[in-house]
């Protein structure tokens, strides 16, 4: 009875119980052949459900694995949808908020800490001009432009509409210094190739 109940409620114990099926009914013709028919081979059928059973359990297996594989790509698709913006991919305001709330439980020493903030001067009068379309090109060409120079030394977070962050645990003035000077690079690049 308690396994009935649990099979109500348990996918794989129900399988189970069903791919056993074909063994036990293989396994009464093989009696029923032994003992009323006197077979001497009365263990032909007893292979086949073993062979089905084993066959059964190999598939629920790889299915099982299969679940398994989908749920993880799931939750690092959820995970990454909660925490990135969808339209640079950089992380957003909620990443932010969690990292600043980590910073300041950790007690970080701000002293070797740096932070840049960017602000889109104009978008608005683009986006009302020229259309949202061109808007979200400035905001992609921006957050490239943004990760270019300072990527590889800190996070950098879209904290809204024309806002990111750039916050670095190391504030190496050198790294920085050169940070910026590819910043300045890849903006004159940028504003040279888009009108």
């Amino acid at each position: 009875i308690i396994c009935f109940l649990e099979m109500k409620n348990n996918r794989q114990l129900k399988y189970f119980f069903i791919t056993l099926g074909p063994v036990v009914i293989c396994g009464l013709a093989d009696s029923i052949l032994y003992y009323i028919m006197r077979s001497k081979n009365a263990s032909s059928f007893m292979q086949v459900g073993l062979f089905i059973f084993v066959l059964s359990q190999l598939i629920l297996i790889w299915k099982y694995i299969q679940d398994l594989t989908y749920d993880t790509s799931k939750n690092d698709t959820l995970r990454f949808l909660a925490y990135n913006d969808r339209l640079t991919e950089m992380e957003n305001r909620t990443a932010f908020d969690f990292y600043s709330d980590k910073l300041d439980s950790e007690l970080i020493n701000i002293e070797n800490m740096a932070m840049i903030v960017f602000d889109i001067n104009g978008l608005k009068e683009i986006n009302d001009i020229y259309g949202h379309a061109e808007g979200d090109c400035i905001i992609k060409g921006c957050a490239n432009t943004i990760n270019t120079a300072y990527g590889s030394i800190g996070r950098i977070f879209r904290i809204g509409g024309d806002e990111f962050v750039f916050i670095s645990l190391d504030s190496n003035s050198e790294k920085l210094s050169d940070a910026s000077k590819i910043f300045l690079h890849e903006i004159d690049k940028y504003n040279l190739s888009s009108p």
